[in-house]
């Protein structure tokens, strides 16, 4: 649960960095030094304690967002973690929490800037600022970790990448829904399948990409796996339009894949319109990364 706010101190101790966030914080900073919490409601208190000393103690809001996060509050620990890096640029936790959150939340593409600003601070941290013997060992093993984590995002944007421009095939589908992201969150792989504008008919396009798909779904790595179909659209008409047409073309998706064999009842279907934009603003060609169905898998059927 505390892994990354581990992480934070680790690296607040390890490297020869400014003490505190601002000059009229050193109180603050002793105490969060100085704290050792029994539990999760304790580390909490004294997080605010900290933060009503010093708003912009960057370490505070990192921890802080960190307990937001296991509570699932989500949205406050992103807020939270960009409080951290606008006061410390460049922090590295609330970089790798940020990369968490959007890989959580199936973003690949912003995954993939996080963990790799993340992990470029760990090889600067490297080379200049850590202290011999200041725990650099212990940090490296995180790194080994986030490491894994960055090729698990760069697999996923590749392949809605790849499927904007062609057919991704079988073997990275099933790479990419089998494997599971941070803290066993379900796999979740988003494909840009092809429809006829302003419909949920499928293109040629559309169906080929599909095949690929039921093949993946027949793999021995998924065949037992029950998975959810989500639909996505970009942010142009209205919302209850988008959402009516999410769920129409998640349906035909569905209704595709139960066509080329793929049992029914391994597949459940969900329309989110325009909630989840990977790409919130733009024109019609900079949001295609939005018109998207997204394959979660749920693990085994009961």
């Amino acid at each position: 649960m505390y892994k990354r706010l581990i992480l934070c101190l680790l690296l607040v101790l390890a490297a020869t960095l400014p003490a505190a966030a601002a000059q009229d914080c050193p109180r603050a900073e002793r105490l969060f030094r100085r704290a050792r919490p029994a539990d999760a409601a304790q580390a909490e208190r004294i997080l605010k304690q900290v933060l009503a000393l010093c708003p912009r103690y960057a370490p505070a809001l990192n921890d802080l967002a960190v307990l937001r996060e296991e509570q699932g509050r989500y949205a406050e620990a992103e807020r939270l973690y960009r409080r951290a890096l606008k006061a410390r640029p460049g922090f590295l936790p609330a970089l790798a929490g940020l990369g968490d959150l959007a890989l959580r939340r199936g973003d690949h593409l912003r995954a993939v800037e996080f963990y790799r600003r993340f992990l470029d601070g760990l090889e600067r941290r490297r080379q200049g600022y850590f202290q011999p013997g200041g725990g650099l060992e212990k940090i490296a093993r995180h790194e080994a970790e986030y490491r894994r984590k960055y090729e698990l995002a760069r697999l996923r944007a590749g392949i809605l990448r790849d499927s904007a421009r062609g057919t991704v095939g079988r073997e990275y589908l099933v790479r990419g829904l089998s494997t599971r992201g941070v803290g066993g969150v379900r796999p979740r792989l988003a494909l840009q399948i092809r429809f006829a504008y302003d419909s949920a008919q499928l293109t040629p396009a559309g169906r080929r990409q599909l095949r690929e798909m039921a093949r993946a779904l027949q793999d021995p790595a998924l065949k037992r796996c029950v998975v959810l179909i989500e639909g996505h659209t970009d942010t142009f008409g209205s919302e209850q339009y988008n959402l009516r047409l999410s769920r129409r073309r998640a349906q035909a998706v569905r209704d595709f894949l139960v066509s080329c064999g793929v049992a029914a009842e391994r597949l459940r279907v969900r329309g989110l319109g325009e909630s989840r934009p990977l790409v919130p603003e733009g024109d019609k060609e900079a949001q295609a990364p939005n018109r998207r169905v997204e394959f979660v898998n749920l693990g085994p059927a009961g």
